[in-house]
């Protein structure tokens, strides 16, 4: 998750937050000066998570106070909710909003302004510029000023594997309107996350609000996959998720699930005229699925629990594995995505092991065990961005040396690690993930594609 957060939170003498337990009232928690506060919250419950971001920093008196907030879908549990921190950035999978909510915390600010003690504090500057200078250095950091993740709409639909109509297509008729050159068009800034020269994030006006431009998951979930065409609505479809706390892939697969039941009559849509392209249907159901009210309860729970309470052969298109809506990629023309997808965790999430790229380079007739390896490989050096706390794109999509996190590790710790060390921890985390999901009943056969795949 991008944002401040995890620096202020340093800055305020905290490597960490752990919440035990459960309010009996809304909550927020305000740590700042190396001291944590429970205050009360109910003020702000009921509002959207860039309200609550707003209101905080007013009530508390300084602009610079990052926050991670719930929305209304995280307060009502839905299945999906998310976590948004800083206007825009989320914890955005597998329904980490519905955990606060259930502990009936709404938000967590802090404010730091103290130094933050490394190691080798010449060591990791002098890493960092080496990074940075490298970074900076590529070609491809062009299009990643220019169009940020948007880029890789018209690099999806060029390799067959972008969902349209919900996954019933690989390629979508108007993805020029809502990718990279149209993001490029639309945006009046760019934006960073702490210290980074990539600029991913792209600021952009939409029905006569600034807003956090989509990214390609979102553009894929709010956009192809329900045949939205328009720019312009994807982006407030994405301001709307972030308000209401909810995660983009999820609720726009639901909303694409919903759209197809409806097509072949399995469900009565009530007037919404829930159809394959129709962006005010999508923002009226992002609502209801929020509140839970009238189709959006139906939704709320995910594309899995939905389809067992419609019937009706649906289960043959709820695109899930192991509960988890899938991520932006269409595998069935990649057979190592496809194996990501199937052995992840957590359910197909791209982050879990981001092997499409390999698949398009190598061929994509190809079940060779050179795929499997790479799969293999892939998710056991996911975990290690995961707990260094930084951001896997520089890796991903520039190729900063992985001996470049090993640095930046001694030189904050002072302790002596190699890479390959890293990579071993990495590795137990990812097996203690999978065993972790053993003991909550999943099985072998739960590593499996959706049907239509």
């Amino acid at each position: 998750m991008g944002g401040m957060f995890g620096v202020e939170l340093k800055q305020a003498g905290f490597d960490g937050v752990v919440v035990e337990g459960a309010s009996d009232r809304p909550v927020y928690l305000w740590i700042h000066d190396g001291i944590a506060e429970i205050r009360d919250a109910s003020h702000l419950w009921g509002k959207g998570s860039l309200t609550t971001e707003a209101e905080l920093r007013r009530e508390l008196g300084d602009e610079s106070i990052s926050v991670m907030s719930i929305g209304p879908a995280g307060e009502n549990l839905v299945a999906f909710a998310c976590i948004t921190c800083d206007y825009g950035n989320q914890a955005g999978r597998a329904g980490m909003g519905a955990v606060m909510g259930s502990k009936r915390l709404k938000a967590i600010a802090v404010r730091g302004e103290g130094e933050v003690p490394v190691a080798d504090p010449k060591a990791m500057e002098r890493l960092y510029r080496q990074v940075v200078d490298y970074m900076t250095s590529r070609e491809e950091i062009k299009a990643w000023w220019e169009q940020g993740l948007m880029q890789v709409i018209e690099w999806a639909q060029e390799a067959s594997c972008l969902p349209s109509y919900n996954f019933k297509d690989a390629r979508f008729e108007w993805a020029h309107l809502i990718g990279g050159e149209a993001i490029a068009r639309a945006k009046v800034k760019d934006v960073s996350c702490y210290l980074c020269p990539m600029a991913c994030k792209k600021l952009m006006r939409a029905r006569g609000r600034a807003v956090v431009g989509p990214e390609y998951e979102t553009a894929v979930f709010l956009g192809s996959n329900v045949g939205v065409s328009s720019l312009e609505d994807i982006a407030y479809a994405n301001w709307l998720c972030d308000e209401l706390g909810m995660d983009t892939i999820s609720a726009g697969a639901l909303i694409a699930f919903i759209m197809e039941c409806r097509e072949r009559g399995l469900v009565d849509d009530g007037g919404l005229d829930v159809r394959f392209g129709n962006a005010e249907a999508v923002f009226r159901l992002l609502e209801m699925i929020a509140y839970r009210r009238g189709l959006g309860a139906l939704l709320a729970d995910g594309v899995r629990e939905a389809a067992k309470r419609i019937g009706g052969g649906s289960e043959r298109f709820a695109i899930h594995v192991k509960g988890l809506e899938v991520s932006g990629y269409d595998v069935r023309a990649a057979p190592a995505m496809a194996l990501a997808y199937a052995t992840a965790d957590i359910g197909a999430h791209h982050n879990r092991a981001w092997a499409i790229t390999y698949d398009v380079k190598a061929g994509r007739d190809s079940y060779g065990e050179d795929k499997v390896r790479w799969v293999i490989y892939l998710q056991h050096v996911r975990p290690l961005f995961d707990c260094l706390g930084v951001c896997r794109l520089p890796w991903v999509e520039l190729g900063v040396d992985l001996k470049a996190y090993e640095g930046f590790y001694r030189a904050a710790t002072g302790v002596d690690l190699s890479l390959d060390d890293l990579l071993k921890a990495s590795e137990r985390v990812y097996n203690l993930t999978r065993s972790i999901g053993y003991v909550r009943g999943l099985r072998r056969e739960d590593d499996w594609l959706p049907r239509r795949f």
